[in-house]
C-alpha cells in the first residue's frame, strides 16, 4: 500500500470533491433541461388535441 503525506491525501481528497461538485452541477442542468422538454412536450401535446 502507498503511503501518502497529509499533503497529498489533501491534495486528492480537493480533487473528489471538485469532480463530484462538478457532477452534481451537470447532473442538475440535465435535469433542469429534462424537465424543460417534458414541459414543452405536454404543452404541444395538449395544443394537438386541441
Amino acid at each position: 500500500m502507498t503511503t501518502l503525506t497529509l499533503q497529498q491525501a489533501c491534495d486528492a481528497c480537493q480533487t473528489n470533491k471538485t469532480a463530484w461538485l462538478n457532477r452534481k452541477t451537470e447532473l442538475a442542468a440535465a435535469m433542469q433541461e429534462y424537465q424543460e422538454l417534458l414541459l414543452d412536450d405536454n404543452v404541444s401535446g395538449s395544443r394537438r388535441l386541441q
